[in-house]
């Protein structure tokens, strides 16, 4: 995962507004940004609206943004707080809409070379995630993003979020049992293997630190 020690010279030209080297950065972040807007809104017209106004706040904040620090986390932080606002100001955006199956793969990652069979079957998986996630309030679908989408670990995501790592913990907890409810109902339901891992948040890294609520 990059940081700012790694894109510290591109940041440290569009904080002296170079709009060569800003363009650089959203050719190098927009993926990330999308992706990230595309979870929490769960529209693909919210989650473009959303990924315009994170870089035109990302644009005037890099002035400020200390380059000592981590910038994955940071940028998330502005991802998450910009979809949170858009969300309250247009309801009608959180609202599910027709996924591609491009998106799907984008955001769920298929395995490199699946045989025929698997390809079937991960697309079916893709597809009852999304779902299900769609059916979570915002703010649980925002929380599975920075784990699954963003891959932050514990302490970047209570950075992100504003919070003690130990909530971090909570919150996440809610959210896969949430989600593993939705999964496991109507006719999307999955194998108890399957759920029991969406659950348990196999990828989930924690941090070295630890905290409480």
């Amino acid at each position: 995962m990059l940081d700012a020690a790694d894109v510290r010279p591109l940041l440290e030209q569009c904080q002296r507004h170079d709009r060569a080297a800003f363009a650089e950065l959203f050719t190098r972040y927009h993926q990330r940004v999308f992706r990230g807007a595309y979870v929490i809104a769960h529209h693909q017209e919210a989650a473009d609206d959303i990924t315009q106004l994170v870089f035109v706040e990302l644009f005037s904040a890099l002035r400020r943004f200390d380059l000592n620090r981590p910038f994955l986390p940071w940028l998330y932080r502005i991802v998450h707080n910009v979809s949170v606002d858009y969300l309250k100001r247009n309801r009608r955006a959180g609202e599910t809409s027709p996924v591609m199956d491009g998106h799907l793969d984008a955001l769920m990652g298929p395995d490199p070379d699946p045989s025929p069979a698997d390809h079937a079957e991960q697309a079916e998986l893709r597809r009852a995630i999304w779902q299900a996630m769609g059916r979570l309030p915002a703010n649980q679908r925002s929380v599975l993003m920075l784990c699954y989408y963003a891959d932050l670990h514990e302490q970047e995501m209570a950075t992100t979020l504003h919070v003690r790592p130990g909530t971090v913990k909570s919150r996440l907890h809610r959210a896969r049992q949430a989600l593993r409810a939705e999964l496991t109902r109507g006719e999307h339901a999955l194998t108890a293997e399957y759920t029991r891992y969406m659950a348990d948040g196999a990828p989930y890294r924690e941090s070295a630190q630890g905290g409480g609520e």
